[in-house]
């Protein structure tokens, strides 16, 4: 699942980089649409994993077990993936063009 999360983040940079390129209204439409698909498949692979999500150890100032780094690669890549989608929506509705600046 993991290496399945970095494959959907490099499609979804090319998406985005093809967005970058084009700058048409149409286009953007389409890259919000793929990007929501991205996430809800990563929402899926965060919820349904399956392997070790907490490491053994401790963590040393809180007491509590941090996420393995295959469980936290999928955590990551959804929540970047989540926030990509607020940004697509900022663009389309013109409040705020950071995405594509």
């Amino acid at each position: 699942m993991t290496l399945f999360a970095l494959l959907l983040d490099l499609l979804a940079a090319g998406s985005w980089y093809i967005q970058a390129q084009t700058l048409t209204h149409g286009i953007f439409v389409v890259g919000m649409i793929v990007q929501s698909v991205i996430a809800l498949i990563l929402l899926g692979f965060t919820l349904g994993y399956r392997g070790r999500r907490n490491s053994r150890t401790w963590a040393a100032d809180g007491g509590y077990h941090p996420f393995t780094i295959r469980y936290s690669v999928i955590v990551m890549s959804f929540v970047v993936n989540a926030i990509m989608i607020f940004l697509y929506y900022l663009n389309l509705t013109g409040r705020n063009a950071v995405i594509f600046s």
